[in-house]
Formats: structure tokens, C-alpha cells, sequence
């Protein structure tokens, strides 16, 4: 773990929590009170007219300088201080807890994109969770296909590959990584080299 990192645990129901909390925070350092009061209070049934008259309150009050009604500080702003550094936390987590939701697939959505950078501070860490999946051949298609890596021929590897028809996830960016048999499935005496299909921010069909 790098210096400077604390190790917590939490549980989903925590992180949703978390979620929240730096959503309200981040909405109300860039001038967003309404959408804030709407994250802190949805269960409160305030009226448009009660949200837009606090929202007028608070604005005249703390964002003088900005003038329209609509006008907010973006997540780079350098006025909404650590705002920003809120903004990409909550957008580390969101994404995490998303991909777990979604079995582990990324999807459609600004809950998939993941972190911008505002802030000199580096982003969460979370043990365990990569922007890829590992898709493991059997040794009949790792046959097919790991002369051709070996050789650094990669024209047929990837025609190899695509012979195979194998109808794994659509993702961003397809690798093919050598990794080994173990257990049951080792072979004593013999090459255990397996290809693995690395796929980067995979997608249900």
C-alpha cells in the first residue's frame, strides 16, 4: 500500500452512505443547492418553491459573485476548494460499487466513467477492484493460440483468436497474457502455459 493510505473496510451499505454525503458536499461548494437538498433530503417532500426560495438564500449569501440563477463552479473550480477533491471521491466509489452491482460488468452511464482529476491528491484505492476481467482458455484453444505468441506473431495470434469464436465480452481493450495451469488442470512433465484474455472495462451484451 502506498505511504500516506489508511486501510478501511466498509460495507456497500456504507459506501452508499459515503456517496451521498460527498454528493450533498460537492453540490453545495459549486452552487448546486438544490440538487444538494435534493440528495439530503429526498425523503423530506420539500416543494420547488420552498427548494428555489433556500436555494436563492444561500446563493445570495455565499456565490455573490455569481450571477445567474443557474451558473454553478465546475468540478475543477478552484473556489469550491476540496469540493474537488469530494467530486473525485465520490466518482472512484461510485464507480466501484457500480461494477459490483452490475456483476462485475461496466455499463452505459455516467456511473461507469470513472474519476476526472481536479486535485494534486491521488484517488481512492479500493483492494481488490481492476478495470479488467480475466477470461482463461482451455487448453485446446491455448494451443491454437500460443505458438503465435511465442513467436511475437501477432497477426495470426489475433486471427487464432478470432477463429475460436469464443463470444467473450465486449470491453475497451483486448490483451492476451500468458498464465498457468494449476491444480487439477496442471499437467505433470508438460507445459502448463495458458492464454488469458485480458479485457478492459468488459460490457454485458
Amino acid at each position: 500500500m502506498p505511504p500516506d493510505f489508511t486501510k478501511v473496510f466498509l460495507t456497500d451499505k456504507h459506501i452508499s452512505v459515503i456517496l451521498a454525503a460527498l454528493r450533498t458536499y460537492y453540490r453545495l461548494r459549486s452552487g448546486q443547492v438544490g440538487i444538494a437538498m435534493d440528495e439530503a433530503y429526498s425523503d423530506k417532500n420539500i416543494s420547488y418553491d420552498d427548494r428555489e426560495i433556500i436555494e436563492k438564500v444561500v446563493r445570495t449569501i455565499a456565490f455573490k459573485e455569481i450571477q445567474h440563477p443557474h451558473s454553478y463552479y465546475g468540478f475543477s473550480s478552484p473556489q469550491l476548494k476540496d469540493g474537488s477533491l469530494a467530486f473525485e471521491i465520490e466518482k472512484t466509489l461510485n464507480e466501484y460499487l457500480s461494477v459490483k452491482n452490475n456483476d462485475g460488468y461496466w455499463g452505459s452511464g455516467c456511473n461507469f466513467n470513472g474519476p476526472l482529476k481536479a486535485t494534486q491528491e491521488p484517488l481512492p484505492i479500493i483492494e481488490g477492484f481492476a478495470d479488467y476481467k480475466d477470461f482463461p482458455l482451455t487448453r485446446a484453444q491455448t494451443k491454437k493460440i500460443l505458438p503465435y505468441y511465442h513467436n511475437n506473431d501477432y497477426k495470426k495470434m489475433w486471427e487464432a483468436y478470432d477463429s475460436l469464436k469464443l463470444g467473450l465480452p465486449k470491453g475497451e481493450k483486448y490483451q492476451i497474457t500468458i498464465g498457468q495451469f494449476t491444480g487439477k488442470e496442471a499437467k505433470v512433465g508438460g507445459s502448463n502455459e495458458r492464454i488469458i484474455v485480458r479485457i478492459t472495462k468488459s460490457r454485458k451484451e
